[in-house]
């Protein structure tokens, strides 16, 4: 069986945040959903790169692959990793500092994530999440 991604979403930018930077968007062909983040930070959120995991055939996970960095590779690396199952809610501890605003990107049901877009310099200005709905199919 062959995994494959339809009916991508683009989640809109969080409003709120800054105009900075120059526009991003990272995404992993199928099967490699989005697994984790690679997150640069101190204060702030200065650089994030996509983690991506091969899905085999029978739901478990093989290779990993790393998209390009967005921001500034400086501060302290954090990796934080991404449930395949949207069904549960699920948090990361927080990173960087405790100001500003919280914001909750909801999966759209059904569906997983497979990719980062935002506005980025020399820190992350906004970011959201690409979704796309997995569907089984034969083997290629």
């Amino acid at each position: 069986m062959s995994v494959a991604f339809t009916e991508i979403t683009t989640l809109p930018l969080i409003a709120e945040a800054g105009a900075g930077g120059v526009p991003f968007s990272d995404q992993h062909d199928a099967p490699f959903p989005l697994t984790g983040l690679n997150v640069w930070s101190g204060a702030w959120i200065n650089g994030i790169q996509a983690i991506y995991g091969e899905v085999k055939s029978d739901g478990t996970m093989a290779e990993q692959v790393e998209g390009p960095l967005f921001g500034d590779s400086s501060g302290a690396v954090v990796q934080t990793f991404i449930p395949i199952d949207t069904t549960d809610e699920t948090e990361s501890d927080p990173i960087g500092d405790f100001g500003g605003t919280p914001h909750t990107i909801p999966a759209p049901l059904g569906s997983m994530a497979v990719g980062i877009h935002g506005r980025a310099g020399s820190f992350i200005d906004r970011l959201s999440l690409i979704y796309a709905t997995p569907v089984l199919g034969p083997s290629p």
